[in-house]
Order: structure tokens, then sequence, then C-alpha cells
């Protein structure tokens, strides 16, 4: 058997996120209306600003934030690693446990490949060490200061898992634009997710039990 290196985005592909319903659950139980929680996430603390700020660290987004909107200060950090940012994640994707664990028992290398913090990623590193103990190797974004679906952090990934031959790098991510780049950039086997079922026809691996 040909070992594979099987890559993964995390976010929409391993995990399931939702910022807006934390702040709205933060929003509710302290009487705050829908239209204050619309105003923060639109022009406080917004999902654009969330997601061009992750090639560095998030604590970097919230001290440049409180400066601008020192009356949202206690919601921007509540965010943070020192807060409750933990709680946006809202678990692992079903199925996606399983798989993986079919993938590394069967001599695969598993890797990862995110748009992530750096300091977020230790805070999720650390609460979800039953999954993650399976990746052999995983680029972060906030940690190379480079995010997808810039081509160099693809570069940076093929040199970081050592190199293998294209062929047999399998990438999956829910983000179109990112699997253009990686085909385009090295030459990787690359796979829009939906869900577990894209990874098990991708490396024909026998359909999940449910």
């Amino acid at each position: 058997m040909q070992q594979k290196t099987i890559v993964f985005d995390f976010g929409g592909v391993i995990f399931t996120t939702d910022t807006e319903a934390f702040y709205r659950e933060r929003f509710n139980r302290q009487g705050r209306s829908a239209a204050e929680l619309d105003y923060f996430l639109t022009h406080v603390f917004s999902a654009e600003d969330r997601s061009h700020s992750n090639g560095g660290n998030v604590q970097d987004l919230i001290d440049r934030k409180i400066l601008i909107h020192p009356e949202w200060a206690d919601e921007i950090r509540a965010y943070g690693v020192r807060g409750d940012f933990i709680k946006t994640i809202e678990g692992i994707i079903p199925g996606m446990t399983e798989t993986i664990a079919e993938l590394t028992a069967a001599g695969h290398r598993v890797a990862g490949l995110t748009n992530w913090h750096g300091d977020t990623y230790d805070v999720l590193a650390a609460a979800y060490p039953s999954i993650l103990g399976h990746f052999n190797q995983v680029v972060v974004s906030g940690k190379i200061g480079l995010r997808k679906p810039d081509p160099e952090i693809f570069r940076h990934a093929q040199a970081a898992y050592g190199n293998p031959d294209p062929k047999t790098v399998y990438y999956f991510d829910d983000k179109t634009a990112n699997t253009d780049s990686a085909r385009k950039t090295v030459g990787w086997q690359s796979f829009p997710f939906t869900g577990p079922e894209t990874v098990r026809r991708a490396l024909a691996l026998p359909p999940r039990r449910v």
C-alpha cells in the first residue's frame, strides 16, 4: 500500500464553529437587543475582521479593536484566549473522528493546513487532543504569517510535510479558492469538502456506518 499524506482544513472540515451563536447567547444573557448584536458583528468585530487577521494572533486584533471601540471592550475580549474563545467551537463534524482514525490505522500520514489565529489554535489543540493527536503535523496560518489561498502557504506546507510526491497528497477544504490554489501551486489532489463522504469517496474507504 502506498502511503498517502492526507491534508485537512480545520474550520468547516474538522470543526464546526459559530461565533455569531456564541455572541447571540452572550447578548441574550445580558439583555442586549438583536440590533446591538447586529451592530457589533457588522461594525465592531466582524467576520471579515477576524478572517483577515488570522495570519497572526487574535490578541493583536482584540487590542486594536478595543482602542477603536473601548465601549465594547468586554465583548471584544470575550473572543480571546483569556476569554471564552473555545465556546465558539461547537464540536467535531460528525463522522470525521472515525474517518481520520481509519486513515491513521491504515498507515497514512494525516496533516493539517488551517487559517487559524496562532494563539487560539493553541487553545483548540488543548481542548481536542483526541482528534488532533492523529495529526503528524499542522501548519497554522497564525504561526507562520501566511494565509490561504496565498500560493506561498501551500509551498510552505509542501516543504513542511517533507516534500511528498504531490500525486500522493490529498487535500480537503471547504473553500474552492483554497483547493484551486493548492492544485495549481503544488499539484496536490484537491477536493472541495462537503462532508466525511467526500474524504471516503476520494480515498476509496468503505461507506461510514451511521
